[in-house]
C-alpha cells in the first residue's frame, strides 16, 4: 500500500450489550499523517448521541448486517458523504468476548476534511472551513494526478520495446497496481473540494471531471 493510502483514517469502536441488545460508543480514533487523536467517553454513549445523522444511518445499517459472533466485513468502495468531511475504505470487525459482550470497530482506511464534522454540536468540536489556499491547492492536484494516472495505465498496458527500459517497465507496473488507490483518493479529494467551492469559498472553481473508478 502506498504512503498516500496510509495517511489517514477514522475509526469507531462499539461496545454492544447481549442482554440489553444495545449498542454504545466506546472511542473514535482518528489517525492523520500530523496527529493522532483518540475520543473516549466517560460514560456510555448512544450512538445518535454522538454522530450525525449520516452516520448515524451508515453505523444502523452495518449493525444490521451482522449475523456471526466473529466476522470481517468490507465495501472497500464505499463513500460516505457529509457536510466537510468525506469517509472511505470500509471495513467492520466483530467479535464477542466469553463475557459475552460484543466488540464492533468500523474503521474508514481514508478521509478527507474536518473529523470534528463526524460528531453531534453537542461535544463542542470547532469546526473552521479549509482556507481558499488549501481549496485552491486541493483543485490544482486533481487537475495534475489524473492525467498522469491515465499515462501510468497507458504506459503499462502496452509492452516497453527496449530491453534496457525493464527496470523502468517494472517501476511503471508497480505504479500501475497503485492506481486503485490513488484514484480511489482522488475521488475523495474532488468530492471535498465540490463542497468546499459549493460552499462560502464559491469562487474556486474545483476539477470536476469524474475519475475513472469503482465509486
Amino acid at each position: 500500500m502506498t504512503a498516500l493510502a496510509q495517511s489517514s483514517s477514522f475509526a469507531i469502536t462499539l461496545i454492544e450489550d447481549i442482554a440489553t441488545q444495545q449498542y454504545v460508543v466506546r472511542a473514535v480514533d482518528v489517525n492523520a499523517k500530523q496527529f493522532n487523536h483518540r475520543v473516549s467517553f466517560k460514560q456510555n454513549e448512544r450512538i445518535e448521541d454522538v454522530f450525525n445523522s449520516v452516520l448515524v444511518e451508515t453505523i444502523t445499517t452495518l449493525l444490521s448486517r451482522i449475523n456471526q459472533e466473529n466476522m470481517v466485513f468490507s465495501i472497500p468502495d464505499k463513500i460516505i458523504e457529509t457536510q466537510g468531511l468525506i469517509l472511505g475504505r470500509l471495513r467492520m470487525l466483530v467479535t464477542q468476548s466469553s463475557e459475552g459482550m460484543r466488540n464492533v470497530i468500523i474503521r474508514f482506511a481514508h478521509f478527507i476534511g474536518h473529523f470534528q464534522n463526524a460528531f453531534t454540536a453537542r461535544f463542542g468540536f470547532d469546526s473552521a472551513l479549509e482556507d481558499q489556499k488549501r481549496v485552491a491547492e486541493t483543485a490544482l492536484f486533481l487537475d495534475i494526478s489524473s492525467p498522469i494516472l491515465n499515462i501510468i495505465s497507458a504506459l503499462t498496458e502496452s509492452a516497453l520495446p527496449d530491453g534496457s527500459k525493464v527496470s523502468l517497465e517494472t517501476r511503471l507496473k508497480q505504479l500501475h497496481l497503485d492506481t486503485e488507490e490513488f484514484r480511489f483518493y482522488l475521488e475523495l479529494l474532488r468530492r471535498h473540494a465540490i463542497q468546499s467551492a459549493d460552499g462560502p469559498l464559491h469562487s474556486v472553481t474545483p476539477h470536476r471531471q469524474r475519475i475513472n473508478s469503482a465509486v
